[in-house]
């Protein structure tokens, strides 16, 4: 992994992405980071067919991103002192956008998309479009991250996706926890041979943690569980069921990224 891409969208998001790049950066010993604030030209609240985009709300929208723009730039600033490069704008269809300045990144940071549509769609668009690895903020970052790794063990592609692209992190973690949920004996199959190679390749306390969901749903569960085994980081494949079954029935992703509280490395 040589370069990550660090995506600020709201202040209120911002200082844990930054927290989180920085950590991110030194475990996986990355020089090249790119730190970017990607807006849109056109309100995305507008609907076309039932509103007109009248200058005044064209002026009411510009007056309300570049304010969105100051404030991060402001946050952004005394990160340069630590080698941050200076926050760069990109204007135009977020969609559009993200898929021609990230294809070049190897992971992507930015903050939670709970509440927040322009990280919703950027998420979307990196695990979904550009098929790569977003580490996601935690308001609270760890002091550490990677030093202890939980790993959601799931037998899917995305599971291993996910693992393959924390491999720099998991070589270098302490201790690694592979949780494997389930009810009675309804449990996923063990771990792959890939997983095993990947955390086996380390000199990493590896522990396997099988638990219960006792009613929960399994996003609570795993938070809960990542927590209790004291990791300081999440793992994860993300939507592993097709996205509009994810939308009506929700799902572990869907669950935990309403509530995750440590930062969770995912992957389609």
């Amino acid at each position: 992994m040589e370069h990550i891409a660090v995506l600020l969208t709201l202040p209120e998001t911002a200082p844990a992405v930054l927290k989180a790049a920085e950590k991110t950066k030194e475990a996986f010993q990355i020089a090249s980071l790119d730190l970017l604030h990607i807006r849109p030209d056109v309100d995305p609240d507008l609907m076309p067919t039932e509103e007109v985009y009248t200058e005044d709300r064209k002026a009411a929208f510009e007056a309300e991103r570049e304010g969105i723009f100051a404030a991060l730039e402001k946050i952004a600033a005394p990160w340069r002192e630590k080698g941050f490069p200076a926050l760069h704008q990109e204007r135009g269809r977020r969609e559009d956008v993200a898929k021609r300045v990230l294809h070049g990144a190897d992971l992507v940071v930015l903050g939670s998309p709970h509440a927040d549509p322009d990280a919703k769609i950027l998420l979307e668009t990196v695990l979904f479009d550009l098929k790569k690895a977003a580490l996601l903020a935690s308001r609270n970052i760890p002091a550490q991250i990677g030093r202890h790794i939980a790993i959601a063990w799931a037998p899917c592609e995305a599971s291993q996706r996910a693992t393959e692209a924390a491999r720099p992190l998991i070589q270098n973690a302490r201790e690694v926890t592979i949780l494997n949920g389930g009810h009675g004996e309804d449990f996923p199959v063990s771990p792959s041979l890939e997983l095993n190679v990947t955390v086996q390749s380390t000199n990493a306390k590896i522990h396997m943690r099988d638990f219960e969901l006792n009613g929960r749903h399994i996003g609570e569960a795993l938070l809960a569980e990542a927590h209790a085994a004291g990791a300081d980081m999440l793992i994860m494949g993300a939507f592993t069921h097709s996205r509009l079954r994810e939308a009506i029935f929700g799902g572990a992703t869907a669950e935990i990224l309403k509530a995750f509280d440590l930062p969770v490395l995912m992957h389609h």
